[in-house]
């Protein structure tokens, strides 16, 4: 299958005369539609293919396909194979820098820093409070599973690896593997001087509700495309 490979921000830096390196990523030709985009990722060795659906710029409809696995995000609710498996519960949320909203789907993300070191990713953007209200119990779930449920609102595989791999390590064994939910803090941070085109969203898990008893950190950034 043919690729090509899509250079992100190249116009914009062209048009403004920034010096900002061009992001690329690899697109399947047939994405190239309006209102819906198509990725692929590695996922424990193999192919997965993302496919994101866009209503009124939203993210309305989320599809993951690897092998014989099939993720699905309608909505707030996730599916596995056809099978309920979770529902994300948006809670409380905070928009530091109110004057400058673009809607979610203008971003890419990405794992690898884009732009600048980590250490330059400081201006706190927005906080955001999500539950992930899991069908079954952390024990029964496996790394796979639980990567794709977290690749269907984060769509970077190598992130929902390491947290699958870490929130199912932490919990074995331990009153964690009865838990039926997963608690979420995300915070973005703009670039120091580059904000409007990269950002860095900090994730951190929790087990319980009050927000103390932790389970793992990882992180992604953003790439407005």
């Amino acid at each position: 299958m043919k690729k090509r490979l899509v250079s992100i921000l190249l116009t914009v830096a062209m048009c403004m005369g920034l010096a900002v390196p061009a992001v690329a990523v690899e697109i399947r030709p047939e994405a190239q539609k309006e209102n819906v985009t198509i990725t692929e990722c590695d996922i424990l060795g193999k192919t997965a293919v993302m496919e994101q659906h866009i209503v009124d710029r939203e993210i309305d409809y989320v599809k993951i396909t690897c092998g014989t696995e099939i993720a699905e995000r309608i909505g707030n609710e996730i599916f596995l194979n056809g099978e309920k498996v979770a529902t994300i519960v948006e809670l409380e949320e905070r928009n530091i820098d109110a004057q400058n909203i673009e809607p979610r789907t203008g971003w890419l993300d990405v794992e690898n820093c884009p732009y600048g070191t980590k250490s330059e990713y400081n201006k706190l953007y927005s906080s955001q409070y999500r539950n992930l209200a899991l069908e079954k119990k952390i024990s029964e779930l496996t790394v796979e599973g639980l990567s794709y449920i977290l690749m269907t609102y984060c769509g970077v595989a190598g992130v929902c690896l390491r947290i699958a791999q870490e929130i199912i390590s932490v919990a074995v064994d331990s009153k964690y593997e009865e838990y039926k939910t997963l608690y979420l803090y995300e915070r973005i941070y703009s670039h120091k001087t580059l904000g409007q085109f990269y950002r860095m969203v900090d994730l951190d898990y929790y087990f319980d509700k009050n927000y103390t008893e932790f389970a793992c950190n990882d992180y992604f950034y953003r790439v407005w495309a």
